[in-house]
């Protein structure tokens, strides 16, 4: 049987931030994500967008539970 996930936006500015800062910070973000600061700086305020939100999960799965949500990690990232 095949588990499937939704994702949805991250809508909590406060998850929103958590995401962004254990990624890096708003600088590291935007490199990742081939966008401007200020974009990823709106979305610390407004939350993460749908198809970022689904990038995120697919990219560091082990900082999301099982129903897609984020829940941290500590662990900092590999320097890709």
């Amino acid at each position: 049987m095949t588990t499937t996930t939704t994702v949805s936006a991250i809508t909590d500015p406060v998850q929103a931030s958590m995401l962004i800062d254990s990624l890096g910070g708003t600088k590291r973000v935007a490199a990742l994500c081939s966008v401007r600061a200020p974009s990823i700086s709106q979305w610390r305020r407004r939350g993460i967008p749908r198809p970022w939100a689904l990038f995120f999960h697919a990219k560091y799965p082990e900082r999301f539970d099982p129903a897609g949500n984020f829940v941290g990690s500590d662990a900092p990232l590999e320097n890709e």
